[in-house]
């Protein structure tokens, strides 16, 4: 037994004939928020869909807590991890209590519903998510960082050990993407594990404990900040020359894009 929380091992994953995952291999420790960065087009998302079982790879394993992606039926997978997804799709009349309570499905038996305890496990989502005061407002009605904060409520309603999100900030003011990276980092500290895309460097720096960069389906470097934000390594993945240095009020690194790569 390994003291991984989640192991890849050889991914290989292609669509007419062209290579998007290219032999990925790497391991996630139990607790850790990594981010997942890199160009447009670079594989993120494709890598998260094949670690959550949305697509099937042409070749490699993958494994949760030690036992194998393909051994897990939906439901009990559904019970492992939440997904985050970019697009988070509350264009209905429905309220955000009633939002967050779907996160509770994979725990329910067949024909029966939610009960006082899905309630309040509901109602804790909503709190530690910061939006404990929405709970009877509409979600459709919301703005876009509102409505990210309702779908990590929802995942946080699901009591999963692994929450996979796909740039979950891309869209949103400074303000909410440091509440919700502020909100995940919490959540390693209390033991969960997540994976994110993240689309920007410095963010990814300040909250990650370790930084996968991919291009072109291929790893460029997988480590801690310190590690993998070098000029070579991000001039190879982005095609920018870059200055980088620390911040002095946090310690992080900080990178400072020059110009494109000549």
């Amino acid at each position: 037994m390994s003291n991984s929380a989640i192991t890849v091992k050889g991914l290989l994953f292609t669509r007419d004939s062209r290579n998007i995952i290219s032999n990925i291999t790497f391991s996630v420790s139990p607790g850790e928020l990594v981010g997942i960065i890199g160009p447009n087009g670079a594989g993120k998302t494709t890598l998260i869909k094949l670690i959550l079982g949305l697509l099937k790879p042409d070749s490699g394993e993958i494994y949760i807590e030690d036992l194998n992606l393909h051994k897990y039926s939906p439901k009990e997978l559904y019970k492992k991890i939440a997904f985050v997804p970019q697009e988070n799709n509350l264009d209905f009349p429905t309220t955000v209590l009633e939002t967050v309570l779907l996160g509770r499905i994979p725990h329910l038996s067949r024909f029966h519903l939610e009960n006082e305890e899905d309630y309040k496990i509901a109602e804790e989502a909503l709190t530690a998510a910061g939006i404990e005061d929405f709970s009877e407002r509409f979600a459709n009605q919301l703005s876009m960082g509102e409505k990210q904060l309702v779908t990590i409520a929802k995942a946080l309603a699901q009591e999963t050990k692994f929450i996979f999100l796909d740039e979950p900030t891309s869209s949103l003011d400074v303000s909410h993407t440091i509440q919700i990276m502020e909100i995940l980092k919490g959540l390693t500290l209390k033991g969960k594990t997540i994976i994110s895309a993240i689309h920007d460097l410095n963010t990814a720096s300040r909250y990650c404990d370790k930084i996968l960069i991919i291009n072109k389906g291929e790893i460029k470097g997988f480590g801690k900040a310190e590690e993998v934000f070098t000029k070579e390594i991000i001039q190879d993945a982005f095609s920018v020359n870059v200055n980088i240095h620390s911040s002095e009020q946090t310690g992080n690194i900080l990178i400072e894009p020059i110009n494109t790569k000549s």
